[in-house]
């Protein structure tokens, strides 16, 4: 008898990994464990069966605890499980709000051991849209942020400051929930970037927060005040002055406001930043004052930064210079 955990899959035929056609012709071949082979044997023949069960649900929980990055069977399991809640959906919607708040708290407890996953992250958001379907009939206001997704999105964060896919996944939420405005997000940011204000994610998601939906109401003068604090704690941190002229861009404000601002950056030689050297040029570009702005771009490519002396270079074959 073939059996996993408390399941029975003796009827269960299984099919080799390795195809026969290439038999022989590998390259590399994978040195599967004798577990694993087994495993994966029995759920290629239940995923070409669509096999719809408790003992395939249960194949893929282990399957996945060994092989997390595994997309096809997150997406087997996805499956299943929308399956059963449109099935327990006919029952009551008690039933279906509490099969899915554990499966989101299984991928809580799975997402701490394995922090650069992005497919869980991913079939979180599909168990989030199902339960707000299937659990809370369309209203995704019965959803709650503060309880379910705040303290393990703080608890990666805090692990990995810089976690693309846990960035991703709160920019998903932001949208999905319309907290554009959220002075909960705001303040997470603020928080994020006093730790380290060279943590170019939390400028990007500050920016997208700010400016990522149609008619954004930000206070732009308390914004600038923030920006401009955080480039004097580190005048050569690219990150915090991208993010200036990024606001600047998205409010329609002209950077050359900021002229007396940035050309304060550029004139001690012991310390010069070098983002504030850029951004001087671009000024000049806009004022048309093309051999100035020729000269920074020489500067920068023959003496400042000649690593990016290719770059500087082209920047300035693209000058309009009589």
């Amino acid at each position: 008898m073939r059996t996993f955990g408390n399941y029975d899959f003796s009827d269960v035929e299984p099919i080799p990994l390795e195809s026969p056609r290439t038999e022989g012709s590998t390259v590399c071949k994978i040195l599967y464990s004798n577990e694993f082979r087994e495993l994966m044997s029995c759920m290629k023949v239940l995923m070409m069966k669509n096999e719809i069960s408790e003992r395939a649900l249960y194949l893929t929980y282990v399957i996945i605890h060994k092989v997390s990055a595994h997309y096809s069977i997150w997406q087997y399991r996805y499956h299943i499980l929308q399956h059963f809640v449109e099935q327990r959906k006919k029952e009551n919607n008690e039933s279906v709000v509490q099969v899915l708040q554990e499966e989101l708290q299984e991928c809580s407890k799975m997402v701490l051991n394995i922090q650069k996953n992005y497919q869980i992250w991913h079939y979180r958001h599909l168990i989030i849209e199902l339960l707000i379907k299937y659990g809370y009939d369309g209203d995704a206001r019965k959803y709650s942020l503060e309880k379910e997704e705040y303290p393990i999105l703080s608890i990666m964060l805090t692990k990995d400051e810089k976690n693309y896919h846990v960035w991703s996944y709160k920019r998903w939420l932001v949208k999905r929930f319309n907290i554009y405005d959220s002075p909960t997000e705001l303040t997470f940011t603020t928080n994020m970037l006093k730790n380290d204000v060279r943590n170019n994610s939390a400028w990007s998601f500050r920016l997208f927060l700010l400016f990522g939906y149609d008619k954004p109401s930000v206070d732009l003068k308390s914004e600038f005040d923030f920006v401009k604090k955080q480039i004097k704690r580190s005048p050569t941190n690219p990150s915090s002055w991208n993010y200036l002229r990024g606001i600047c861009d998205n409010s329609g404000t002209s950077l050359c406001k900021f002229k007396q601002f940035i050309s304060s950056f550029t004139e001690n030689d012991e310390n010069i930043s070098i983002p504030a050297i850029e951004l001087l040029a671009v000024i000049y570009i806009k004022e048309n004052d093309w051999e100035k702005a020729n000269g920074i771009y020489g500067l920068l490519a023959d003496k400042l930064d000649p690593i990016r002396s290719n770059y500087w270079n082209f920047k300035k074959l693209n000058l309009k210079i009589d």
